[in-house]
């Protein structure tokens, strides 16, 4: 009698591993400091030089107002300025700054044409000391001669009311090349640097 030959069991077929998959694209590490620290010489001097200042702020209702500043302190890693205002006009600004907390600092140098603007979020106040007004007072004087370059009678800014000024904490989101040429209106960090094309 014959059997039947069965051919030989089988252990079922184990399925394939899953492709490895590719770790996620590891996000860009952030150049340190802030917006601030990667400024090309040239515009940073404009921060501790004699430009002129005006900050822009923005009522509840988009009304813009703009107000002289008696210049700008750096602080900390590039993130945070100290912007002195007059306070004898400092009212303004300050209900804007309360209603929405926007506000752009411009910064011209008027020998040379370069400009700057930071735009930001205003952290609120602090108190003045002795360091600021003497601060004031040096921003106050290579101002008056720079001015005095360009034919502005010094007598002009000995009527400014230049103390007692109100500090306030500025964090810079942006920084955006003002001066006329071709970069004007730029991010700062979108420019190229010196020597590059």
């Amino acid at each position: 009698m014959l059997r039947a030959v069965l051919p030989p069991k089988r252990s079922p077929a184990k399925p394939a591993p899953p492709p490895a998959s590719s770790p996620p694209p590891t996000a860009a590490t952030p150049a340190p400091g802030g917006p601030l620290a990667g400024l090309p010489s040239e515009l940073a001097d404009l921060l501790e030089g004699p430009g002129i200042m005006h900050l822009g702020t923005r009522s509840a209702d988009l009304a813009p107002s703009s107000i002289l500043a008696f210049g700008v302190r750096p602080a900390g890693d590039g993130r945070e300025v100290t912007v002195f205002l007059p306070v004898a006009m400092s009212v303004p600004p300050l209900i804007n700054l309360r209603d929405n907390g926007q506000m752009a600092l411009s910064i011209v140098r008027p020998t040379t044409s370069q400009a700057i603007q930071l735009k930001g979020i205003w952290l609120g106040e602090r108190r003045t000391d002795e360091s600021d007004r003497a601060f004031v007072e040096r921003y106050r004087d290579l101002l008056t001669t720079e001015m005095g370059l360009v034919g502005v009678p010094r007598s002009v800014w000995r009527r400014v009311a230049w103390w007692p000024t109100l500090a306030l904490r500025m964090e810079v989101r942006d920084v955006f090349v003002q001066t006329p040429g071709p970069g004007a209106g730029r991010r700062c960090d979108t420019m190229p640097r010196t020597g590059e094309p």
